[in-house]
């Protein structure tokens, strides 16, 4: 017979309570599995050069009054001095007043007060503000292509460019407005026959002088220059549309061969090829 003082060093009776502690299958058989949903931010559509044209945002012109693509646009606000203040890096504070980038619309915006009736108040847009704004793209467009420059996507010198155009890595040519016609029409003829039957195609520019694309490479009297495939190169193609509704894409002074621009795939942006086509259809008229 056991004492109350001794302990029991045996097994637990049958009737122990410990077997209910035991830990219970967590996965009995037949049981399926139970997937939670995933939560979380839906993801954004990108938008800048980058984004899918579909994608991009659209802001409506005070002038036309229809929507357009924001690249296609300048965005300009009010000051604290009342006065309209362009916006090319959009990011001042205040409402927006979006209007084409064009010399003749932002003219006719304001002749016609029409930054003020978009405001809703009495504002001063300057009558030297599209001069401004083409003044504030050139120093931009500088500014991009030495981002270009130093992301190891641009280069100068007429043997470079030609090597690049034809390994197919070049995504804009960029001529200086006043160099010589001899090299410039090789390389656009070069061009255009790498154009032919390539989805991607090479843009020509002759939107800046030598001055001005030597201050975005970094040397002197630079005339052939071309920007390889890159993101940071469309940024800089985006400003150079912009920059081409205050300047002639192709400079008149050119006096280029008729069979080196057949193809208007060549030149410019598509909505450059929509002006030549509306020029050619008024002088038809």
């Amino acid at each position: 017979m056991t004492r109350p003082d001794q302990t029991d060093t045996g097994k637990n009776p049958p009737d122990s309570k410990a077997d209910d502690h035991k830990t219970p299958d967590l996965k009995p058989p037949g049981q399926k599995r139970i997937e939670r949903k995933k939560t979380g931010r839906k993801k954004k559509p990108r938008t800048g050069a980058r984004a899918p044209a579909s994608l991009v945002p659209e802001r409506k012109c005070i002038v036309s009054g229809l929507p357009a693509p924001r690249d296609r646009l300048i965005r300009c606000v009010v000051g604290p001095d009342d006065e309209i203040v362009p916006d090319l890096s959009e990011k001042l504070p205040g409402r927006g007043l979006w209007v084409t980038a064009d010399r003749s619309t932002i003219e006719k915006a304001v002749a016609k007060g029409l930054f003020a009736r978009a405001a809703r108040a009495r504002v001063k847009a300057s009558p030297d503000l599209a001069i401004r704004i083409e003044e504030l793209l050139v120093v931009r467009v500088i500014h991009q292509i030495g981002l270009v420059r130093k992301a190891g996507s641009a280069l100068n010198g007429y043997e470079k460019v030609v090597d690049c155009i034809e390994k197919g890595r070049a995504s804009v040519l960029l001529e200086a407005a006043d160099g010589a016609a001899d090299g410039r029409n090789k390389l656009v003829r070069q061009v255009k026959k790498r154009n032919e039957g390539h989805k991607q195609l090479i843009h020509v520019v002759g939107l800046l002088n030598s001055a001005e694309l030597s201050l975005a490479f970094g040397h002197q009297h630079v005339i052939h220059a071309a920007l390889k495939s890159a993101p940071v190169t469309k940024m800089a193609l985006r400003d150079l549309e912009r920059l081409a509704g205050f300047r002639p894409m192709v400079p008149p002074s050119w006096n280029m061969p008729d069979d080196s621009l057949t193809d208007d795939r060549v030149v410019g942006s598509e909505e450059n090829d929509g002006r030549k086509a509306r020029s050619a259809g008024e002088r038809n008229e």
